[in-house]
């Protein structure tokens, strides 16, 4: 599904630590900003969540420090819980609310202070994003009553209204930015977004290594009506991106073309056959997959390459080493 290609390249981009902490100095209030050690920030692992809420967890949970508030203690952790949206949808604050209580109720097992979360929204849809930042605004009722509700509030980071690419810190982080442009482009169907970013690596001196630019291409051709042989074309006719090219052609375009890939791929691309392009793309798939451990390859690495379910990637590596 492609709410699954959009979630797959958010986690890809904000793993990276960097990447974060450029975004929140770039996203965050001015307040909030003064208040938090954005110096020193980690992922942190969300191990601790059942197998049943996996699906549904939040995408990203920083932890970082609180500043001194004249506290006993004068740093404090502090977390924000990303949640990322390529759609609109209202039932977020219960999905907010559900990711706090799961933090909070391993605090209270633990016997712990419970743990000050700031949550965090990054939405790249089509829709306008009209959604209340605050819950309590949901309700149509007096204030007599409001005031023995719960209330809590998000940070939106909404890319359709976001002045983001003029933002000095995002133009020294060229990957970050180029993400960001191309989540805000991902409903449009357009070239113009794609050459934008080309000329802006080109301006910046910046070209991605290969596979920071194998994630890039697989997210232009996934939402997008661009034939992947265009991309390679229009790069390597860059000298900076010649020898690059050679080696991500013959990972992307030749290997998979060998085995229905060729069929899969172009097929489903160019003509919108989807039969052909579900059978043939698996079927290239799994050789792109055999190939790639024969090679070495991480696992991780061909899952998200090929699109192939972990378990069917051991099975083909079990049948390689019989």
């Amino acid at each position: 599904m492609l709410e699954n290609i959009h979630d797959k390249f958010f986690k890809k981009v904000f793993s990276n630590i960097e990447n974060v902490r450029d975004f929140l100095y770039t996203s965050l209030p001015l307040d909030i900003q003064s208040s938090i050690a954005l110096d020193n920030i980690t992922i942190d692992p969300t191990s601790y969540i059942s197998n049943e809420m996996k699906d549904n967890f939040c995408d990203i949970v920083v932890k970082t420090k609180l500043k001194g508030t004249g506290m006993p203690v004068p740093y404090v952790d502090i977390y924000m819980v990303m949640e990322h949206k390529s759609y609109y949808d209202k039932a977020i604050f219960v999905q907010l609310l559900k990711y706090m209580l799961l933090m909070w109720e391993k605090d209270i097992a633990e016997k712990k202070p419970l743990r000050i979360i700031i949550p965090l929204v990054f939405y790249h849809g089509k829709r306008k994003w009209d959604i209340p930042l605050q819950f309590i605004k949901q309700f149509k009722i007096s204030d007599e009553i409001k005031k023995y509700l719960l209330n809590f509030e998000y940070i939106l980071f909404d890319t359709n209204t976001e002045n983001f690419e003029n933002d000095p810190i995002l133009k020294d982080n060229v990957f970050l930015l180029t993400a960001l442009i191309l989540m805000r482009s991902a409903f449009k169907k357009d070239w113009e977004s794609v050459i934008k970013i080309f000329e802006f690596w080109k301006e910046k001196g910046f070209f991605p290594n290969t596979e920071e630019l194998m994630g890039f291409l697989i997210y232009i051709t996934a939402t997008k009506d661009i034939k992947p042989e265009i991309l390679i074309k229009y790069l390597e006719a860059n000298k900076e991106g010649g020898q690059i090219m050679a080696t991500l052609a013959q990972r992307w375009v030749q290997e998979g073309k060998e085995e229905g890939l060729k069929e899969g791929l172009k097929e489903g691309i160019e003509k919108g056959i989807e039969k052909g392009k579900e059978e043939g793309l698996k079927k290239g798939n799994l050789e792109n997959a055999k190939k790639m451990l024969l090679k070495g390859f991480l696992i991780s690495d061909i899952v998200d390459i090929t699109g192939l379910k972990e378990s069917e990637i051991n099975n083909l590596k079990n049948k390689k080493n019989k």
